[in-house]
């Protein structure tokens, strides 16, 4: 009878403990605001120009993404950010361009952002040593100082330009959620569950 008494007692310290430890999980998620590097993820309209034999499929659009150790200052007028670049990959839907196979220069990342630290004006070309070039570019006259110079589009090319596939719609721009929060969140909700499942005493003498 008393060992039954004594496990009763520790099941109703462990849920409390628990209780404890899951609430705290679920308000640091909430209210710690992200930290550490900050990826931007770029989704490009369809292709709809070919030249040299290029087709769509396998040649889609243009996606892809680079990372920074810290997120874009507001209202940043147009700056070359390639030096702060810590990772970048951007495809085709066939070719993968990343960091360490580009030629830096000509490869170079120019942005602008707006007063929420959006991207709102860019003018990427990234070029392997070889022949793989892909260019974006975002011509909002208002914004972008080489208007009409470089009109909004995305292409990539293959044998030195002679093929290329070219979309005349500019894509979007979003920032990559921080994995950290929702790893919080999920610890969270995942203990909450198993909260809700009573710690029952042995039954045994």
């Amino acid at each position: 009878m008393r060992s039954q008494m004594a496990l009763r007692a520790l099941a109703g310290v462990i849920q409390k403990s628990a209780t404890c430890c899951l609430a705290t999980a679920l308000l640091l998620a909430i209210v710690t605001p992200a930290k550490g590097n900050t990826i931007y993820q770029y989704t490009g309209s369809p292709f709809t120009d070919f030249s040299g034999g290029l087709t769509n499929p396998p040649y889609t659009n243009l996606s892809g993404t680079f990372e920074l150790a810290a997120a874009l200052p507001a209202n940043m007028p147009l700056a070359d950010i390639t030096s702060s670049l810590l990772s970048l990959d951007f495809t085709d839907g066939v070719d993968t361009l990343s960091l360490p196979s580009l030629a830096i220069p000509p490869s170079s990342i120019e942005l602008a952002t707006d007063a929420s630290g959006q991207i709102v004006l860019w003018l990427i070309g990234l070029q392997t040593p070889g022949s793989q070039t892909i260019f974006l570019s975002q011509s909002d006259p208002t914004l972008n100082p080489y208007y009409p110079i470089f009109n909004a589009y995305d292409v990539a090319g293959i044998n030195q330009g002679q093929s290329f596939a070219q979309s005349h719609s500019i894509g979007t721009w979003t920032v990559v959620p921080e994995p950290s929060t929702g790893a919080l969140l999920t610890l969270g909700l995942a203990g909450v569950a198993v909260r809700r499942r009573p710690v029952r005493a042995s039954s045994s003498p």
